[in-house]
């Protein structure tokens, strides 16, 4: 101890001398606000201890329990969004493509160019009819839900009048 005092009092001097900034030049030093070479030397030693393989392997099995509950997390979004897919108006799609796949077979297998033709420019237009739908369902449940809010507001209005 009395060791390490005389050798930081000699490298201060040293330091000092050459005009040299000792946290600048040490990188092991970046960082450390320890004001001596003792207390240095245990915030090294602290984080040193950091790195054992038990506080490692604790830490690891944390990580690994977060990660499990982020894919958790993952898979209840993903079948909420499935979930929410499937009760939107999917049929009118579902016939377009199957137009579409139809027409195409149907030429395929020599029928009439006439009716693939007329299978096929009908499913842009069966595409954009789902759309359409869709649109119009969230509008009237977002009208819906406007009515109801304000049915209730009506009602609260009315008990304060009377």
């Amino acid at each position: 101890s009395t060791k390490v005092a005389e050798l930081e009092k000699r490298l201060a001097q040293l330091e000092g001398s050459i005009h040299c900034e000792p946290d600048s030049q040490n990188p092991l030093l970046a960082g450390l606000k320890g004001s001596s070479l003792m207390e240095t030397l245990q915030v090294l030693q602290a984080k040193v201890n950091i790195l054992d393989v038990a506080v490692l392997d604790q830490v690891e099995a944390r990580l690994q329990s977060v990660l499990g509950k982020v894919n958790e997390i993952a898979k209840h979004k993903s079948t909420v969004q499935d979930a929410d897919t499937q009760s939107k108006p999917v049929p009118v799609w579902l016939s377009a493509s199957t137009a579409s796949c139809c027409a195409s077979h149907c030429a395929r297998f020599g029928a009439s160019s006439k009716l693939a033709d007329t299978a096929l420019s009908c499913s842009p237009s069966a595409t954009q009819f789902g759309q359409v739908l869709v649109h119009l369902d969230t509008t009237q449940q977002e009208i819906a839900g406007a009515l109801k809010d304000n049915a209730m507001l009506l009602a609260e209005v009315g008990a304060t009048s009377r």
